[in-house]
């Protein structure tokens, strides 16, 4: 997961989600989060408090670039979030493209359609997530690359910068007539 470290982006539901999936699943994984803020140092705490220093890493803040290549080396984006806009992580995310598993608050579900281009979780609790998460490890790569594929279409024709651009152009043309 990818974002500010304060109470908005909920990154001690991640700790939660952790710790049940450590000890209901045979699995192996490790969940990254990137990124600082205020409670970083509360995060870091609950990690070693729950024992999850060989599960959970926290990278701090990374560059565009650094955050690019973090990205493309994942199987699945989790963003706990409990207010949102329409958060950037998600739609590079979507375009790297990963399998994105997220609260359904603000404005994500105008980027994600649950079971199409991505997972909505609507119930922002641990055990909701892992049930999603257990479903998106037991599907068939072939179900797992419709979505992906599908979230990458999705981004690139409402969010690539030539559409982007073009939405502006559009703008200031119907505004000076």
């Amino acid at each position: 997961s990818v974002g500010r470290l304060n109470w908005e982006k909920n990154f001690e539901l991640l700790i939660k989600i952790c710790k049940k999936l450590k000890e209901s699943t045979k699995f192996e994984f490790q969940i990254t989060i990137v990124g600082d803020g205020p409670d970083f140092n509360k995060i870091s705490e609950m990690i070693k408090k729950n024992k999850l220093e060989k599960l959970i890493y926290l990278k701090g803040e990374l560059s565009n670039d650094e955050v690019k290549d973090f990205m493309s080396n994942l199987d699945i984006y989790l963003q706990t979030s409990l207010s949102e806009g329409s958060p950037l992580t998600i739609k590079e995310a979507m375009v790297t493209p990963l399998v994105v598993i997220s609260s359904n608050v603000g404005g994500i579900s105008n980027l994600i359609k649950n079971n199409i281009n991505g997972f909505l979780v609507y119930k922002i609790n641990s055990d909701f997530f892992v049930e999603t998460i257990m479903k998106v490890l037991k599907m068939r790569e072939n179900e797992i690359n419709k979505i992906k594929k599908s979230a990458n279409k999705f981004i690139m024709a409402n969010f690539s910068s030539s559409r982007l651009a073009s939405t502006l152009f559009n703008y200031i043309r119907d505004t000076l007539r």
